[in-house]
């Protein structure tokens, strides 16, 4: 479940991060923008090796996108949460 708290608790914990010596950064995905291609490259190549596995959560039907889109604001998902509204008109179909 997300925690609406976090920025608060970041806010009082400045004081203790600034004494402590700690730093914190941000890290935005844009800045790193022209290594894309490198970092797709590995990730293909781990996911295809098994290194790492990508977890999908597919909820069926388009009268069920209100109640998927809630179970994935209330942390309810497991990987990426995707509402299918129709087959997918690539794959094979399951037997």
């Amino acid at each position: 479940m997300a925690d609406r708290q976090s920025p608060a608790r970041i806010r009082r914990a400045a004081p203790a991060i600034n004494s402590a010596l700690l730093r914190m950064e941000r890290f935005i995905v844009t800045d790193h923008a022209a290594q894309d291609g490198a970092a797709l490259r590995a990730l293909r190549g781990w996911v295809e090796s098994g290194q790492i596995r990508v977890v999908e959560d597919i909820i069926d039907g388009l009268e069920n996108a209100p109640a998927a889109l809630t179970g994935l604001l209330a942390g309810q998902n497991r990987g990426k949460r995707m509402v299918r509204v129709a087959p997918d008109p690539i794959l094979p179909k399951a037997s």
